[in-house]
């Protein structure tokens, strides 16, 4: 194949696109673009001072402190459903004085100092951290076992 069949002159199709260049485009109104992000607000922690009010009914009938007494009176488990439901419930469920209690029921055979002092030299302070990480029994019907290579 001779290099002159397979050369081909590029420049004539460049030109022919000049007259797009100044097409103007039409815009067109979208207005569905103003929905989006209406529902996603961001919620205050637990127990701030918000200017703004919470526009969901249960959370206009139910104050925070009456959220958090149920809250202390649940299950570690049903916490961690309970953080699921809404990012004012996470918020409220992640506050370390629920798992701190759960932590201290849990594992109250191994006393409280040494709880505490296993909490902040192993967990980093975090009763959370410590309630999902540390073994323990549990009756939910599930196993599990770490497995040490």
């Amino acid at each position: 194949m001779a290099s002159s069949d397979v050369s081909v002159d590029v420049r004539p199709e460049f030109n022919s696109f000049d007259h797009l260049r100044s097409i103007r485009y039409i815009a067109t109104d979208r207005p569905w673009l103003t929905l989006y992000g209406i529902r996603v607000q961001p919620v205050t922690p637990f127990s701030s001072l918000s200017s703004r009010p919470d526009l969901a009914l249960i959370h206009q009938c139910l104050p925070d402190e009456l959220l958090f007494e149920i809250f202390a009176r649940m299950s570690p488990y049903s916490l961690g459903r309970a953080a699921c439901v809404c990012r004012k419930w996470k918020y409220t469920v992640r506050n370390p004085t629920l798992w701190r209690n759960a932590c201290l029921k849990t594992w109250q055979r191994t006393g409280m100092e040494a709880n505490y002092q296993m909490v902040q030299s192993l967990y980093d302070s975090s009763w959370r951290k410590m309630w999902m990480l540390r073994p323990r029994i549990q009756f939910d019907g599930i196993s599990s076992r770490r497995i040490l290579s």
